[in-house]
């Protein structure tokens, strides 16, 4: 059976929401678990994500209605998209445009509240041609804005960052499910 057709049922747990209302201001850090929408400030960029479907064949099977990944309103009436984790085969590819800055940026990707349980890290590359991973991000142990460490080191913000991307195949399988946002407000947030 195909692990796209397995039926699945949403499973509703109440979370205390910490931080709501807009992200208004790259000078400040959001605070952990923000759900408001990014909003574009002349310091502060708000990118929407790009899907594509990166693989085919018996390892990289649609949900029934044909698609590769789901698109909802996330538990806080989000829009986002949605894919399981497909082990090493990749299927689904999401990207990011960043606006290359010289000065440091830091980076905040949205993490839905429900349908998003995986850990994966994101790829970026810069504009020297030069490719990075972040550190890890575990879906399932936060929602909202949530900021990526750009190098493993330890360093939260990069430079001259062009786009970011992550794709299906992070190691893990069903029922892991990588979530994110899908509009201007609530995909990546850019503060530099």
């Amino acid at each position: 059976m195909s692990r796209r057709t397995v039926a699945t049922a949403a499973a509703v747990v109440a979370l205390a929401i910490v931080g709501t209302g807009a992200v208004a201001n790259a000078s400040t850090a959001a605070p952990a678990n923000a759900t408001g929408a990014c909003v574009n400030l002349s310091n502060q960029f708000c990118r929407t994500a790009s899907m594509q479907v990166v693989g085919n064949g018996p390892n990289c099977t649609p949900f029934p209605d044909g698609n590769y990944w789901e698109t909802k309103n996330d538990l806080l009436g989000h829009p986002i998209a949605w894919t399981y984790a497909n082990g090493s085969t990749p299927c689904v590819r999401v990207n990011f445009t960043a606006r290359a800055i010289s000065n440091a940026c830091t980076f905040w990707l949205y993490v839905p509240q429900g349908n998003a349980t995986a850990t994966f890290t994101l790829g970026w590359s810069d504009g020297r041609g030069g490719h990075h991973t972040t550190e890890a991000v575990n879906e399932n142990a936060t929602f909202g804005w949530s900021e990526l460490t750009m190098n493993p080191g330890g360093n939260r913000a990069a430079s001259n960052v062009t786009g970011l991307f992550f794709q299906d195949n992070n190691g893990q399988s069903f029922p892991s499910e990588l979530g994110w946002g899908t509009n201007n407000g609530f995909g990546i947030m850019q503060s530099c």
